[in-house]
C-alpha cells in the first residue's frame, strides 16, 4: 500500500507542502516546528512509513521516542495502520521505556541486578520521609516533597551532591545530605527511581564504548516527538544514541514549552540548528482543528515574546464564531455564568458534556465551579484528581507485589508489613529496623532473623514469622509465572495476593461503605493484569510492575472518548495535547494568568504567555475567556484587573459581556447566612 492509498483509505486530506517537505527529507537532522493542531503525529508516522517504504531500513532500526504512554500506543496505532505487522518491531517507546528495555537488556554492564525495581514518585517521597527521621531533620520546616523536587531536578541536570557545602544556606546543606542517603538507600533497595532510568542509560553509554556502539549502529533513524519538553539528560540521551550516518527527526512547539518546572530546557529546541550539523527547519503552520478566530488570538498572545522561529497560525476552517469574554464579580459569579453557558450550550446548541472543558490556573480554583456544576446536575469529572495508581488500596496492593518481586524494599515492605493489621506495632517494627540497622541488613533479612533479637516477645516474632511465610510463599508462586508448565499467570497470581495477603477479607468484612468500592478497585487491579497479559508475550510479575510504573500523570487522565458524559475540568497543564469543541478558559486576571510569581523573571513571564497560548488552542469551535474583579484568597477579598493578555487578543475577535453576583443569589434564592457562608460569597 502506498502512503497516498493509506491517506485516502483513512479519509485523511492530502498531505501540505510542508508536511509533505518533512515526510520526504532525507539529510541527517530536521526539526519540524509543529504549532498546535498542525498535524505532527501524522508527519512523524508518515515520515516513518516512507522511509520503511524508501530504504533498506528495518523496523527494529527506527527509535521514536515520546513523553507519554498514551502517545507512544497512538503513534503505534498509526503505523499499524499504514505499514502492518511491521509496526510492532519499532522501537516506539516513551523515553523511560525505551530505556528501560536498555538496562534490562544491559544490566550487568550497567551495574545493576536483574531484577531491579522502580520507585514511583510516592516511594521516593516515602523513602525520603523515613531518611528524614534518621538524619533529624524536621519534615514540617523542610517538606520531603521539597527534597524530591530539588533531587530530581539535580537528576535531571546530570549533576551529583556537591562536595563542598560552605557556601550554601541550611536546606541546601540537609539536601546533599539527603541525596548521598537516598541515593544509598536506593542502591541498598535494588531500587531505581524514575531519574535514574535515564540517568543509568546515560553512564552505561558513557562507561561502554561496546554498549553505546552497538545502539548507534542500532537506531539509524531516530525520532523525539515534543521535543521543547526534553530536559538536559533527555537531550544528552539523544546526543549519545545518535551515531555517525544517522538521521534525527525531532518535533516540537517552541509555542507550547510550559513545562519547566519539570526542568524542561527551551533551549534545546531554539538551539537546534547550533547542536546539529546541516539541520533543516520546517514549519508547520496549519491548523486542522481550530477556527481562525481562535488561532488568530493564540497567535496575539503570543506575538510579544522575542522568538527566532515566529509562525502564524491559519485555518481553512473559517472564521467561526467570535470568543466571549465575560467579566464577573468573583468567583461565585464566574462559576454560576460557566454553568449557565454550558447548560445552554447542551439543551439548546446541540452539544454534549464529553465536547466541553473547563481549565483555571491551580486545582484550587475548581472549587467553585464544581458547586455549580453539583447544584446543575451536571456531570463532570476533575483531570488530574486522585489517580486509580494513587488510591491507598492499590498502592497497597502493588506493594505487596513490588516486595514479592524485591523483598529488599523496605519502603513498600514497612508499608505493608501491618495492614491488613497482624499485631505488629510501630515498636516491634522499630526493634527490627535497629536490628537491621545494626547488622547492616535489609528489613527483611532482618525479619528473616527475628529470633535473635531478644527485645521482642516470642507471640510477636511469631507473627512476624507468618508474614515473612507469606511473602515467601507468593514469593514462589511468582516464580511459576516464568513457567510455563505450571497454571499460574499474572492474573491468577494477582488475585491471589490480594486474597491470601487478608487485602480482600479486610474490605469485604468491613462496615464501612467506602471499602465496597475500594474492594471493586482491587479487582479493577485483576482485571488490568488480564487486559494487559492479552498483548504481552513475556507477561511476568516483574513486567507487570515495569508497566504500572511506566504510567505517567498524564496517562493517567480520563478516557476522553466518545462515550465520555461528562464536563472536563483540568489545569491548564494538563489540558495540553487535548482538544474539545467547547472551552471555558477561567480566571483570567493580572495575578491569575499570568501568574503574579512568575513577575521579575522575563523568561517566566514568557512561559506564561505560552500557557494561555496552550489553553486558548484547545478550543476547536468555541472559547470562553472569562475574569473576575475580586477573588476570595486566604480569606480576604483580593481585587484584580483584567489580564494584559485579554486586551493583546483584540477587539475585532471577542464579545465583551459581564455577569454579576446577585444574579446568582436572587435566582437560585440562596439569601440565608449559611448558604453564603458554606459557598463563599462575601460583602465590598
Amino acid at each position: 500500500m502506498t502512503l497516498e492509498s493509506a491517506s485516502n483509505q483513512a479519509l485523511e486530506p492530502p498531505l501540505n507542502p510542508q508536511q509533505k517537505e518533512a515526510v520526504e527529507y532525507d539529510g541527517s537532522s530536521l526539526l519540524v516546528l509543529a504549532g498546535a493542531g498542525s498535524g505532527k503525529t501524522r508527519v512523524i508516522t508518515y515520515r516513518i512509513a516512507n522511509i520503511l517504504k524508501n530504504t533498506n531500513i528495518a523496523p527494529w532500526e527506527i527509535l521514536a521516542i515520546t513523553f507519554t504512554n498514551k502517545a507512544a500506543d497512538e503513534l503505534k496505532y498509526r503505523l499499524h495502520k499504514l505499514v502492518g505487522e511491521r509496526a510492532r518491531s519499532i522501537w516506539a517507546y516513551t523515553f523511560h521505556a525505551a530505556c528501560l528495555r536498555i538496562l534490562r537488556k544491559e544490566h550487568n554492564k550497567a551495574g545493576l541486578p536483574s531484577n531491579f525495581v522502580i520507585y514511583d514518585t510516592q516511594d521516593s517521597k516515602q523513602l525520603i520521609k523515613m531518611i528524614l527521621s534518621d538524619l533529624n531533620i524536621d519534615p514540617k520546616k523542610y517538606s520531603p516533597n521539597s527534597f524530591r523536587n530539588e533531587i530530581s531536578n539535580l537528576k535531571s541536570e546530570l549533576l551529583s551532591p556537591a562536595e563542598s557545602i560552605d557556601e550554601y544556606d541550611d536546606f541546601e546543606k540537609h539536601l546533599f545530605d539527603v541525596f548521598r542517603v537516598y541515593n544509598s538507600r536506593l542502591k541498598k533497595a535494588n531500587a531505581l527511581d524514575f531519574d535514574d532510568i535515564i540517568l543509568r542509560t546515560i553512564y552505561l553509554l558513557d562507561n561502554s564504548a561496546e554498549v553505546r556502539a552497538e545502539y548507534q549502529n542500532q537506531f539509524k533513524y531516530i525520532f523525539v516527538d515534543e521535543y521543547q519538553d526534553t530536559n538536559v539528560a533527555q537531550y544528552q540521551l539523544v546526543k549519545r544514541l545518535f551515531g555517525s550516518g544517522n538521521s534525527l527527526t525531532v518535533v516540537g512547539d517552541v509555542d507550547q514549552s510550559i513545562y519547566s518546572f519539570r526542568g524542561a530546557d527551551i533551549r534545546n529546541i531554539v538551539e537546534f540548528e547550533k547542536d546539529w550539523e546541516d539541520a533543516k527547519v520546517i514549519v508547520l503552520d496549519q491548523n486542522y482543528r481550530s477556527t481562525n478566530t481562535i488561532l488568530q488570538a493564540a497567535n496575539n498572545i503570543i506575538d510579544p515574546i522575542t522568538n527566532k522561529y515566529k509562525k502564524n497560525l491559519w485555518s481553512a476552517l473559517g472564521d467561526g464564531e467570535k470568543i466571549v469574554v465575560c467579566e464577573t464579580d468573583n468567583e461565585i459569579a464566574e462559576s454560576e455564568y460557566i454553568v449557565d453557558k454550558i447548560r445552554e450550550l447542551i439543551d439548546f446548541a446541540g452539544y454534549k458534556e464529553k465536547d466541553i472543558a473547563v481549565f483555571y490556573r491551580t486545582n484550587a480554583m475548581s472549587r467553585a465551579i464544581e458547586e455549580q456544576l453539583l447544584l446543575s446536575s451536571t456531570p463532570y469529572k476533575v483531570i488530574g484528581g486522585t489517580k486509580f495508581y494513587d488510591r491507598k488500596e492499590i498502592r497497597d496492593a502493588l506493594a505487596y507485589l513490588k516486595v514479592i518481586s524485591n523483598p529488599d524494599d523496605d519502603v513498600n515492605l514497612l508499608r505493608i508489613i501491618n495492614f491488613p493489621a497482624r499485631g505488629l506495632g510501630k515498636v516491634s517494627v522499630e526493634k527490627v529496623l535497629d536490628f537491621a540497622r545494626g547488622a547492616s541488613l535489609s528489613l527483611y533479612a532482618a525479619l528473616n532473623k527475628v529470633d535473635q533479637i531478644q527485645t521482642l516477645s516470642n507471640a510477636t516474632k511469631r507473627r512476624f514469622q507468618d508474614f515473612v511465610q507469606i511473602i515467601s510463599f507468593l514469593s514462589i508462586e511468582a516464580a511459576d509465572i516464568k513457567n510455563l508448565e505450571t497454571e499460574t499467570d499474572i492474573v491468577s497470581f494477582t488475585n491471589n495476593v490480594v486474597d491470601k495477603t487478608g487485602l480482600k477479607s479486610h474490605f469485604e468484612e468491613s462496615a464501612d461503605p467506602q471499602d465496597q468500592v475500594r474492594l471493586e478497585n482491587l479487582d479493577q487491579l485483576v482485571n488490568i493484569a488480564r487486559t494487559w497479559k492479552e498483548g504481552e508475550a513475556d507477561a511476568n510479575l516483574e513486567n507487570f510492575l515495569e508497566m504500572i510504573s511506566l504510567i505517567s500523570d498524564t496517562d493517567d487522565l480520563a478516557d476522553l472518548n466518545a462515550e465520555s458524559g461528562f464536563v472536563s475540568l483540568m489545569t491548564l497543564h494538563s489540558a495540553k495535547g487535548l482538544e474539545f469543541p467547547v472551552v471555558f478558559f477561567t480566571g483570567l486576571e493580572d495575578g491569575t494568568v499570568p501568574s503574579s510569581l512568575s513577575v521579575g523573571s522575563s523568561a517566566q513571564m514568557d512561559e506564561e504567555r505560552r500557557l494561555a497560548y496552550v489553553g486558548v488552542t484547545r478550543a476547536k469551535e468555541r472559547l470562553y475567556l472569562t475574569w473576575s474583579t475580586s477573588r476570595l484568597q486566604w480569606g480576604r477579598v483580593v481585587y484584580l484587573n483584567r489580564s494584559p493578555y485579554l486586551l493583546d487578543i483584540g477587539e475585532e475577535l471577542i464579545t465583551e459581556t459581564e455577569y454579576k453576583n446577585y444574579k446568582f443569589a436572587k435566582k437560585n434564592n440562596y439569601s440565608d447566612k449559611s448558604f453564603k457562608s458554606k459557598y463563599g460569597f462575601f460583602k465590598y
